[in-house]
């Protein structure tokens, strides 16, 4: 069963494995760039969520993508 993250704990994520945390409209460009898993809305004007396991292999792609062009240099 797919685990949802809200905006508290999608930014709690991601300023521990980033160092900082982005802002929300930071993640919004980023979404509508496809760089970044979609949100979504469960309902009609609900809060928005994101898949968690989404979020995951978004960060694993950002890991091997540095150790690519470190490999690279």
């Amino acid at each position: 069963m797919a685990r949802f993250l809200n905006g508290k704990r999608l930014a709690e994520k991601l300023e521990a494995a980033l160092g900082h945390k982005p802002s929300k409209t930071t993640i919004w460009r980023q979404e509508k760039l496809d760089r970044f898993p979609k949100r979504l809305h469960l309902f009609p004007n609900s809060c928005p969520l994101w898949v968690e396991d989404e979020i995951d292999a978004w960060l694993a792609q950002k890991v091997v993508e540095r150790d690519a062009a470190v490999k690279a240099a």
